[in-house]
């Protein structure tokens, strides 16, 4: 019957079905026969082959195979639970076409030893089923490579949503590694399909990082004649892979762009027979025979690279082309840092050196006076006697390392986010009569002598205070250059010993037109939060302070 509603449109009942749930769509079918024909289509649109989330009881109910056979060729997002598999198994062989997404859920995959009893209610059936899991979740695994090539609109494949999981065995894996890394006749992984990271008919497509930091690789692959097209490639807690395999898998993938590869855990089962030495050399020479062209984000923290390893690596990175460098408490020193300075000072966005035992102060005003798109810094500590030493050397030396380094400013006009402790440690050649102080901040230090004293000779609590507005002035100067900074991180070591001098040092953060946070450390916030705030309250996009 029409209504001359606008819900009479086949479209508009389309569009409204997608911010209906799963009961009203239900009700809307029972309404007309152009209704159902308008949202059965929606209520298939996702199938969940597990228990929906807040279910508190333990059994499970599934459409019949009949039904889902019928509409399979609705169904867009696929949603299963490996604990499920005698259960689920028969439903994965239904001739899935238009797939977009397929989310396994992975509460374990480790292989069991033991039986497992599963509660099922299958077209109100109710029956308990009993079999060894592991031979379930190897069939479970094998299907999957099926899904990925029969679905050509696939577009999303998370595995491992809710634990950290593994291949069930190496077995298994040596099974169907030719689906992820093998022969490029036969494994999904070719130039226009990726499983990993690149991309799947010309879109995006990853594989969860816990299901890849499990698996079993295997090391016999060859890299001259199948390499992966893999952009982006995640090794997380390895278990059962030795650092060389580590590297024989980063070896087969020369198209990568982004490379996040976190520390092996040898308790979990790495090889510990592997030295120290031999894994430096494995490395050198793997890195050596390899120029990756297209990696712009190596994140690496928390690992054992040495300093050489690191210094490898970068000169392995075509110029030019590496933006983002993670090496938080790693072996980076004074060999990666030549390497990244010779090659990728022009390029480089973000730099993360936190803990990094081997990073000296000089090294970070070298990378602030020199790494012109530099957009975030991380490190420890940049020594304020420092930043004075280096310009006596340009002025002194106006031949060497230092006069063709860069100039005095910091070059990195486009930083947003400095993430630095300044050290206010003296220099030992420090003397009062170096330091130009203003008037009136020499005026607030008057009370700092001793009473009836009229010796010209400052006091040992002048001169720190007095060496202490210098070096603020000197750290607050350089920042006052960065005009995109937007997060200043600030914390122990600025020592401003009265608010006049603090309100001295925060009005030059008014000519910062975009910093938005301020990040204070404890020695700074005696002053008072709101006190704090009130001395900042000129900065124009300034939105308040934040926790250390």
């Amino acid at each position: 019957m029409m209504t001359q509603s606008p819900l009479d449109l086949s479209e508009i009942r389309y569009m409204i079905g997608f911010f209906l749930s799963s009961t009203d769509l239900i009700s809307c079918t029972q309404v007309s026969r152009n209704w159902k024909a308008s949202f059965e289509p929606l209520i298939w649109r996702s199938l969940w082959l597990c228990r929906r989330p807040l279910r508190r009881d333990d059994t499970l109910v599934l459409p019949s195979i009949s039904a889902v056979e019928q509409n399979a060729y609705h169904v867009q997002h696929l949603t299963m639970s490996t604990n499920l598999c005698p259960a689920i198994l028969p439903y994965l062989t239904v001739n899935f076409q238009h797939l977009r997404s397929i989310k396994v859920v992975c509460h374990n995959l480790k292989p069991s030893k033991s039986s497992t009893t599963v509660k099922i209610n299958v077209n109100n059936n109710r029956y308990n089923y009993t079999k060894e899991q592991e031979e379930y979740e190897m069939l479970l695994w094998g299907v999957i490579p099926t899904l990925l090539r029969e679905n050509p609109a696939l577009n999303e494949v998370e595995i491992g949503s809710t634990s950290i999981c593994s291949m069930p065995s190496s077995t298994l894996w040596n099974e169907h590694a030719d689906s992820f890394f093998g022969n490029l006749g036969q494994r999904v992984t070719d130039s226009t399909k990726t499983l990993v990271g690149n991309s799947f008919n010309k879109k995006p497509l990853t594989l969860q990082r816990t299901a890849i930091g499990e698996m079993e690789i295997p090391t016999h692959y060859s890299t001259t004649t199948s390499p992966c097209f893999i952009k982006t490639l995640e090794l997380f807690k390895l278990n059962a892979l030795s650092r060389s395999t580590q590297l024989n898998v980063i070896r087969q993938c020369p198209f990568l762009q982004s490379l996040h590869w976190f520390p092996c855990h040898i308790e979990n089962g790495a090889d510990e027979s592997e030295s120290p030495l031999s894994i430096a050399v494995s490395f050198t020479a793997s890195v050596r025979s390899k120029v990756w062209s297209h990696l712009n984000l190596l994140d690496a923290e928390w690992l054992c690279l040495s300093d050489e390893q690191w210094s490898c690596f970068l000169e392995s990175i075509s110029q030019g082309d590496l933006k983002q460098v993670y090496a938080k408490r790693s072996g980076f020193g004074k060999q990666a840092f030549a390497s990244l300075m010779n090659l990728h000072k022009s390029s480089i966005r973000t730099l993360d050196l936190e803990a990094c035992p081997g990073v000296t102060s000089r090294m970070l005003i070298l990378v602030l006076r020199n790494c012109t798109y530099l957009e975030d810094l991380g490190a420890d500590a940049i020594k304020v006697s420092d930043i004075e030493q280096l310009q006596e050397m340009e002025v002194k030396d106006t031949q060497g390392l230092w006069a063709s380094a860069a100039p005095s400013k910091w070059a990195c006009i486009g930083l947003k986010s400095l993430r630095v402790e300044f050290d206010m440690a003296p220099k030992s050649t420090f003397s009062p009569a170096t330091v130009h102080a203003s008037p009136e901040c020499l005026n607030s230090q008057s009370s700092l002598l001793p009473p009836g004293s009229l010796s010209l000779q400052p006091s040992p609590c002048l001169t720190q205070n007095l060496r202490s507005q210098h070096y603020n002035q000197v750290v607050f100067r350089q920042i006052s250059t960065l005009k995109q900074l937007e997060t200043l991180y600030i914390r122990e070591g600025i020592i401003c010993s009265t608010r006049l001098q603090l309100r001295y040092c925060f009005e030059a953060l008014h000519q910062l037109p975009e910093l938005k946070h301020l990040v204070l450390g404890r020695d700074m916030q005696c002053f008072g939060k709101e006190n704090i705030k009130e001395m900042l309250k000129a900065a124009r996009s300034f939105q308040g302070l934040e926790e250390p």
